[in-house]
């Protein structure tokens, strides 16, 4: 990595037009942990000039319930993205993106009340406020997002329709330990213990997948896991089958599905979700 920008306007805007040998602009908006795992799922026809932004400072705003508590990784992050063409690291400070504090917020209402929005009040407000400010202060061509905060990547896909900026926002996939459990910076919260429960999030989403895939006693499977997961130690916020498109209740008519599960296990808030074609159904 040749250098981490703190951010400067004119500085960073300079930096990327340096990168003439693009073939995009690309800001990977990961934090802690996870911009290797993003740059991994761009296509290598596109892996030249990237700029990657492993910002947590930057997203103040979206974690404010444990930002002091969360994992920080930048400078291991900077490391392993040495086998990357990766041509800055974008870390900007909390007082960088918010010098005056938070007078203006963007809202996507809809998408933003609904299941984590629900028990999160607020949160998809921060992100799409932050998101908005870094995608108009590095201006990209493509954004990367991952699939795991699916309700995330959906809130962020509309606001950039919505607001026509000029940016492809792309989804990329789940990177998973060999347990089935989501990799998220957030694990570092979980015991021994508590990381081999963690895995039966997955494995409960699989369970569901094959009754919706089959079309078998799709309400039954999702009640016994529910109960699963709760004699496990899970204390679940949510586990619901949503339309995959606009996460809407109801799926039924829709060609794809989405599986999404929220649930706490001791210190930590896991996430996790998986995608079902209906299309034979």
């Amino acid at each position: 990595v040749d250098g981490v920008c703190r951010y400067n306007p004119e500085a960073f805007q300079f930096m990327a037009a340096m990168c003439f040998e693009f073939t995009a602009l690309i800001l990977i908006l990961g934090l802690t942990g996870w911009g290797k795992l993003l740059v991994e799922k761009i296509p290598n026809g596109l892996k030249a000039g990237i700029i990657l932004g492993a910002a947590l400072a930057a997203f103040y705003q979206v974690f404010y319930e444990d930002f002091d508590a969360y994992p920080r990784t930048l400078d291991s992050d900077c490391d392993a993205l040495s086998d990357y063409r990766c041509d800055a690291v974008f870390a900007p400070t909390v007082r960088e993106i918010y010098p005056k504090g938070v007078n203006t917020e963007i809202d996507v209402p809809g998408l933003s009340t609904i299941l984590c929005g629900h028990h999160r009040p607020g949160h998809f407000k921060g992100v799409a406020t932050v998101v908005t400010k870094l995608l108009n202060i590095v201006q990209p061509e493509i954004a990367v997002f991952g699939n795991k905060d699916y309700q995330q990547l959906q809130v962020i896909r509309t606001l950039v329709t919505d607001l026509l900026m000029p940016v492809e926002i792309i989804g990329a996939d789940t990177t998973r330990e060999p347990s089935g459990l989501a990799m998220s910076s957030r694990n570092a919260y979980l015991s021994a213990t508590e990381r081999d429960t963690a895995s039966r999030l997955y494995a409960s989403l699989q369970a569901i997948g094959e009754a919706l895939k089959n079309d078998h006693q799709v309400t039954t499977t999702l009640r016994e896991q529910r109960e699963r997961l709760a004699a496990a130690g899970f204390v679940i916020d949510y586990l619901e089958i949503r339309d995959a498109n606009d996460l809407s209740q109801s799926y039924v008519e829709s060609e794809t599905a989405v599986i999404l599960v929220a649930a706490r296990l001791g210190q930590a808030r896991l996430i996790d979700n998986l995608v079902v074609s209906l299309a034979s159904k």
